[in-house]
């Protein structure tokens, strides 16, 4: 890791499957938000389906 952190101070971009150069700081931030928005989806499907059996219920 102490290798790859000191490549990455002269050339600070990747090329991820063939699709151009990009900042690597920045295409780790994208998949981060994506991450967050995947967990936020999942856990507010997973409370309206909790509520909604516990208000049906007889």
């Amino acid at each position: 890791m102490a290798a790859g952190a000191i490549a990455l101070i002269n050339t600070p971009t990747v090329d991820p499957f063939g699709i151009g150069a990009i900042r690597l700081w920045d295409l780790g931030g994208v998949i981060g938000a994506v991450g967050m928005v995947m967990t936020f989806v999942i856990t507010s499907a997973r409370n309206v389906r909790a509520l909604y059996i516990e208000e049906t219920r007889r």
